[in-house]
């Protein structure tokens, strides 16, 4: 709760100046109780061990590379902004023996997201992305967990905090395009009303570009703008695509 207090003050010198600050908060909050065998697993903030092969969320760096055409420099329609993936790297940074080792793929697309343009190739930056994934050992809800926080980061200052302001369901839905748009270009996030409190979303994209890492910063996404429009309760299920986009089900009240 007091975490909380402070992330949410109105007053900006009591909130925190980072989201790394704020994580390194959390976990001291939960030391204490990781102490302790009987509650390690409720709050255990980064699960251990291998994840399963078959499992879709042990998907990292070497499955996109095996599915990008042409490597580094596919799709070069389709960049973002490098706000997220430059917060990750702060937060969990790839050191010079890592990159030494890693495919030279990875290591360019390092060198392009440390290098300071205000967009940068999406495929640079889902790469990076990925590596840190793998590195995590990440289930795919720890790795949304964690990429909202980032992006709460970002959209709450600036523009982006004005356009997720509290507001009725048809505004709400036309924000997050309008977000997904202000950090992406070249893919596109369709949303389209079903009824009161529930929208359809539809990412648009090349097949690489919205796998299951893509798919997870989307919900890390909505969550981040619906939290922040002080939206509490939501529900967002996948539903069957089309070939060309994936879809989503989205509700809350």
């Amino acid at each position: 709760e007091l975490l909380a207090a402070r992330g949410l003050s109105r007053r900006v010198e009591e909130r925190f100046e980072s989201v790394e600050q704020l994580l390194d908060a959390l976990r001291d909050a939960v030391a204490p109780a990781r102490a302790d065998p009987r509650l390690a697993r409720s709050v255990a903030l980064e699960p251990a061990g291998e994840l399963p092969e078959t499992s879709p969320s042990s998907r990292g760096l070497s499955t996109l590379l095996d599915e990008l055409p042409r490597g580094l420099v596919s799709y070069p329609e389709c960049q973002v902004r490098p706000t997220t993936v430059r917060l990750a790297l702060a937060r969990q940074p790839i050191d010079d023996d890592a990159l030494a080792a890693a495919p030279v793929e990875l290591r360019h697309a390092h060198a392009i997201v440390r290098g300071g343009p205000e967009w940068i190739p999406e495929v640079a930056a889902r790469l990076v992305l990925a590596a840190i994934f793998e590195r995590r050992g990440d289930s795919l809800d720890s790795w949304i967990a964690f990429t909202r926080l980032l992006l709460r980061s970002t959209l709450s200052t600036g523009f982006f905090a004005f356009v997720v302001q509290p507001r009725g369901s048809s505004q709400l839905a036309r924000s997050l395009a309008r977000v997904w748009s202000s950090l992406h270009r070249g893919t596109e996030l369709a949303v389209s009303p079903a009824r009161e409190g529930v929208v359809m979303l539809s990412l648009r994209a090349p097949p690489a570009l919205r796998d299951a890492l893509a798919r997870a910063e989307l919900r890390a996404l909505v969550a981040a703008c619906l939290e922040l429009a002080r939206v509490t309760t939501f529900d967002m299920v996948e539903r069957e695509g089309d070939g060309e986009a994936a879809r989503f089900e989205l509700a809350w009240r």
